[in-house]
């Protein structure tokens, strides 16, 4: 990648047993915490034919519920994989969606857990089982540049901010009749 070394971007992070990072050009790999061995590593694009975002993968991987969870460019494939984190298998992938850079989050919303992703134009929310697509927010920005994590303000609010003169929402989540829709409360500069 022209930016860097292959590398992780953002930090990797562990269960206790194990230390999964994200490179730069999609590897994904888990080492045993006590011993540094590689316990199991893949692709994320080149298993799915696609390919890496401008300025590569920079998301921390995210574990939850035996799952390691990262985005991917979604360029012609999933936005969004999870894995198992003993196997490296994988478990579900989320719908197909331009991703930007920040890391995929669990935030507690609407009196459950939601999968946070802060994709290239929209904010999105997934159902940690499955990958299910639950609620988008439109969030379009400058060459899908999407670098911050989104903020949890309270149990139906979240913040999201871009630069790149984009600026800044508050978002409002209502759940009617199990259908959550996602609209603004303000928007700025």
């Amino acid at each position: 990648e022209r930016l860097g070394v292959p590398g992780p971007r953002a930090t990797p992070t562990s269960d206790g047993e194990r230390v999964y990072a994200l490179g730069a050009t999609g590897v994904l790999s888990a080492v045993a915490l006590d011993t540094g061995k590689l316990v199991w590593q893949t692709n994320i694009l080149q298993d799915r034919g696609m390919t890496n975002l401008t300025y590569g993968m920079s998301g921390a991987p995210l574990v939850i519920a035996g799952k390691v969870i990262v985005h991917t460019s979604g360029l012609n494939g999933p936005g969004v994989v999870a894995y198992s984190a003993t196997t490296g298998t994988v478990v579900w992938e989320g719908p197909p969606r331009q991703q930007g850079y920040a890391s995929v989050s669990a935030l507690s919303l609407l009196g459950t857990t939601h999968l946070v992703n802060l994709a290239g134009t929209e904010l999105v929310g997934l159902d940690p089982a499955t990958g299910n697509e639950l609620w988008t927010f439109e969030w379009d920005t400058w060459n899908g540049l999407s670098c911050a994590q989104p903020l949890r303000v309270n149990d139906h609010q979240l913040f999201v901010s871009t630069g790149y003169s984009k600026g800044a929402a508050l978002v409002e989540l209502t759940e009617v009749d199990g259908q959550i829709t996602a609209r603004a409360v303000w928007t700025g500069m």
